[in-house]
């Protein structure tokens, strides 16, 4: 920032005020809300008179919805339970493929996550981090079980057997396949809702704006510096033009 004789930068908590003679006046505000060391960066200053921190900080994107989490993992616990029937059923009734029985585990997988998705709701870091593996373990098993059940499906309604142990075959793998379906679209908004609680998705945001702790805004103290002398100015000798005499300075 340029300055001239009149004016200059001081830098006070973090912010730069410019300052003028006589009177100088100076922004000052809390470090609670990101103004000293160790806060969380750059603030911003309210038409109300408050600091709002803006990001980057620690916690600025750490905000899980353990709501969210509770009804993805409500959604897998119900997927995982009807395509692991649904496979254990395949393999009673010897079904096609029923050898491999991929709903029966791929439902076990759902199941699991689904148990991480709901304990997420105390907001722990480690639970988090769970369910966002289980969620990408599951969201790969459920593309298996589209693809082969589908494939059965297909095969069975193409056969020429009209029975009624055809047709229920297929309709095993039929609901199979779209409940893995679903599955897969619930765990693509998990694995997305878990790395914003993570954080991991900071980079792909702009800054978010965070109100101050426990809605406390304080207005910025303003220092007036107006009544303090300023120091006399040094005086000088004046010589006539062409002396060489040599005066000392006092």
């Amino acid at each position: 920032m340029p300055s001239n004789s009149n004016a200059r930068d001081v830098e006070v908590g973090g912010d730069i005020a410019r300052t003028s003679r006589p009177t100088m006046l100076v922004h000052a505000h809390s470090s609670q809300y990101g103004g000293g060391s160790g806060g969380t960066g750059s603030t911003q200053l309210t038409p109300a008179g408050s600091y709002i921190p803006l990001t980057p900080s620690a916690n600025a994107y750490h905000s899980y919805n353990s709501s969210i989490g509770k009804m993805t993992g409500l959604l897998q616990i119900l997927c995982g339970s009807v395509t692991a029937v649904m496979g254990l059923l395949a393999l009673v009734l010897h079904s096609h493929q029923y050898f491999m029985d991929l709903p029966l585990w791929a439902g076990l997988v759902y199941l699991f996550g689904g148990v991480f998705g709901v304990s997420t709701s105390k907001q722990q870091t480690f639970m988090i981090g769970l369910y966002l593996l289980f969620s990408v373990v599951s969201s790969m098993a459920s593309s298996v079980v589209v693809v082969t059940q589908g494939h059965a499906t297909f095969m069975e309604a193409n056969t020429c057997e009209c029975s009624i142990l055809e047709s229920t075959h297929m309709l095993y793998d039929a609901t199979a396949a779209l409940v893995s379906c679903l599955e897969l679209l619930v765990t693509c908004v998990a694995i997305y809702h878990c790395l914003l609680g993570l954080g991991c998705c900071s980079c792909c945001q702009g800054p978010i704006p965070r109100e101050p702790r426990n809605g406390i805004s304080h207005p910025p103290t303003l220092m007036d510096f107006s009544n303090i002398p300023l120091p006399p100015a040094p005086i000088y000798p004046v010589l006539p033009p062409g002396s060489s005499e040599k005066v000392p300075l006092e």
